[in-house]
């Protein structure tokens, strides 16, 4: 009863305290009580020095109301309201009621009410409300980051127009202007950022060492706060300034970046005292590398493997951190990581899976240095295979070359740049290796198709001037390949429809032997040349006469050729041009499939090896991959299927008639002619060690030639 009588003494003096009206708006508070989290309760109000808090009545309450409540408690909006004392009855006064709102208003206060306390309600219409999760704060957050996400930066120096542009002052790109940095708080990390954003593995200085030229009124950000692992510096907390005015030091923020092993060159690198007080240079490299990328859609982006106890294999991309991909991309030569791709979606590898749980810190100089799991002891199947995407540097070279007169834009003629002229490239020697360089360079992906003339498209005037191009595959750009230039006098034989062209893709197949179950296929058979009808037809026989008992040495094998990449294998014929083989039953849909061959330890064939013409299904898949393909139908090779070819099969063999017992080389080459598009070709080829003493056969040593 003390505190009831007590309550309207207290209206009293907070009510009728003299005060204007601002004064009474900037002490006016309010706060939800009784909901299971913050953001939901019974709505109270606090009026004057906050000592009384009441509750709200319901009557007239509309969600423009609840709108105005919860952005004044510093949530984004209103989700719903509940009559009737939802979240039970209030114990302080009832203060407001009969309040209308607009919905803009910035507080209750300014909305219409009563006079505070007065009111004809009971606690039973105590009014509740249920605020949006999301506060003004966190969505002020997000919003910057958003813009800030849009920022690009880039390393310009305006005296030297060479690429990469590895020095310089640091600039953003804000509101579609080029805009410079303030050189306030920059420091080693930031620059280290900058860097690796552009694509070079670490920071040589960050401060110049002469007068270097800026637009000192274009200052517009300032006080980066970089740790050194994020991947951009839109990632760092930074200050945004107004007026140029604010940049206190007056200068421009400045680096100067280690360009690394992939650009090769590094004028960089000042006196060896400089460097070892301002950057962390990267370990010379074995004569092996140690790390390598497979089948990326261009540099500094791949499958990741290792190679350990002379054998490659994968990283397993569980858990894998942002701070060990910085790790791994500068190990490589580049920048810090862009992308981190789970899920064997580069294409799943083989061997071993040697690293798993890997933990960098960041500041290691080679992911062998970073905590992992024991080599090969994880569960890890090769569907988790790591992908990597690296920051690489600017070469300059996507200016040098366009696709005209497609019929999309992953499509059409290519024609490049050559000492200031465009022109297109003749056809004739065009192929899917040549066509690789340029998708790449070009920035889509892989080669799908490399035709040597485009007269499908529509006609063009642009003069062929590109003739005997020659890449190895390799190359940054088509203008690193081999290649004659028809620019002033000479004459070009080409005929003007030879005018080569390209489709880009982003998933491609990529087909491979299995070694383990070719060495252990291996045997030795004597087989009557009489009963050999059918392999006669297909030339899988050599020239060599046939002994007096007539009986043929055949070395037989089992070949499964996998499918590896993003994309199932199909023969480049149409169907209709398929050859039907009445001996086999089957049709053959690729004329040559693989080389099969042996030579001697310098490379002179010893054995006369055949093309073998196969037809193409899925004999056995992956767990988690279906069958699609077989010889009597579609024809081709499903993702992460196999051909398999068993070694009791015509012409699965290596006709041996003839050859001495020695030491030897056994040869296989899969699509040997590239007429199958693939993400990566340089796996094609297997080569094993053979010994042979004319009775017995023994391989060892097996190994893609990539490897060796």
């Amino acid at each position: 009863m003390a505190r009831i009588a007590l309550i309207p003494f207290l209206l009293v003096i907070v009510l009728c305290t003299p005060g204007s009206e601002a004064g009474k708006k900037q002490k006016f508070q309010t706060r939800l009580v009784g909901g299971a989290v913050p953001s939901e309760g019974r709505l109270e109000v606090s009026i004057g020095s906050g000592s009384l808090w009441g509750t709200v009545c319901d009557d007239g309450f509309t969600i423009n109301v609840a709108h105005v409540a919860c952005r004044e408690l510093g949530y984004i909006r209103a989700e719903t309201y509940f009559f009737g004392a939802h979240f039970g009855r209030g114990t302080d006064p009832i203060l407001l009621d009969g309040l209308m709102c607009r919905g803009n208003e910035s507080s209750l206060w300014d909305c219409e009410h009563n006079e505070p306390a007065v009111h004809d309600c009971t606690h039973d219409e105590d009014i509740a409300v249920q605020c949006h999760t999301t506060t003004i704060r966190e969505r002020e957050i997000s919003e910057m980051k958003k813009r800030r996400l849009g920022w690009t930066f880039r390393i310009n120096d305006r005296f030297d127009h060479s690429y990469p542009h590895s020095k310089g002052v640091v600039e953003v790109r804000m509101d579609d202007k080029w805009r410079t940095i303030c050189a306030d708080g920059w420091d080693l990390e930031d620059a280290r950022v900058a860097c690796g954003a552009a694509g070079f593995p670490d920071v040589i200085s960050f401060m110049p060492s002469e007068k270097i030229f800026h637009r000192r009124k274009s200052f517009s950000l300032r006080n980066f706060e970089c740790t050194g692992q994020e991947t951009w510096l839109a990632e760092c907390d930074v200050q945004e300034i107004s007026s140029y005015k604010k940049c206190e030091s007056e200068r421009a923020a400045y680096v100067m970046c280690n360009r690394g092993t992939f650009v090769i060159d590094n004028p960089n690198l000042p006196s060896e005292d400089l460097t070892r007080s301002t950057a962390r240079r990267p370990r010379p490299s074995p004569d092996h590398p140690r790390i390598r990328l497979k089948a990326g859609k261009g540099f500094g982006a791949g499958r990741v493997e290792v190679f350990h106890m002379r054998q490659w294999g994968t990283v397993c991309s569980k858990d894998f951190t942002r701070e060990s991909g910085n790790v791994l991309c500068k190990e490589m030569g580049f920048g810090t990581m862009k992308e981190l791709v789970n899920n064997g979606s580069m294409g799943q590898g083989i061997g071993p899976i040697w690293f798993w749980n890997v933990h960098c810190r960041g500041n290691e100089q080679t992911i062998f240095d970073c905590p992992h799991g024991r080599f090969n002891r994880s569960d890890c199947l090769h569907s988790m295979d790591l992908g990597i995407v690296c920051n690489a540097p600017d070469l300059g070279v996507r200016e040098k070359i366009e696709l005209v007169d497609g019929r999309f834009d992953e499509d059409g003629r290519v024609i490049m740049l050559v000492d200031g002229h465009w022109g297109a490239i003749c056809g004739e020697g065009w192929d899917l290796v040549d066509a690789s360089v340029a998708c790449r360079q070009l920035g889509l992906g892989f080669a799908m198709n490399a035709p040597v003339s485009t007269h499908f498209l529509r006609s063009t005037t642009i003069p062929i001037m590109i003739t005997e191009m020659e890449c190895e595959g390799t190359e940054k750009s088509l203008q690193d390949c081999k290649y004659k230039a028809m620019i002033r006098n000479d004459t070009c034989t080409c005929e003007t429809e030879f005018k080569a062209g390209l489709t880009c893709t982003d998933a491609l197949p990529d087909v491979l032997l299995d070694l383990r179950i070719l060495t252990s296929s291996l045997w030795l058979q004597d087989y009557p040349e009489a009963a050999l009808t059918c392999a006669q037809e297909e030339n899988c026989l050599s020239s060599v006469p046939t002994p007096s008992h007539r009986m043929r040495r055949l070395l037989r094998f089992t070949s499964a050729i996998m499918n590896r990449g993003t994309a199932a294998f199909k023969p480049f014929l149409a169907q209709g041009d398929w050859q039907w083989h009445a001996c086999h039953m089957h049709w053959h849909s690729m004329d040559v499939f693989s080389h099969y061959d042996i030579t001697d330890r310098d490379g002179n064939r010893v054995a006369e090896g055949h093309k073998a013409s196969f037809c193409l299904e899925d004999g056995h898949c992956d767990s988690g991959a279906k069958k699609h393909f077989s010889c009597n139908g579609e024809q081709g090779i499903s993702q992460n299927c196999f051909d398999i070819y068993r070694n009791d099969i015509d012409c699965q063999w290596i006709d041996l008639t003839g050859v001495g017992a020695g030491r030897y080389l056994l040869r296989i080459d899969v699509n040997p002619d590239q007429m199958v598009a693939e993400t990566d070709y340089s796996n094609n080829e297997i080569i094993c060690d053979l010994f042979y003493n004319s009775h017995t056969v023994h391989a060892n040593n097996c190994r893609y030639t990539n490897d060796e």
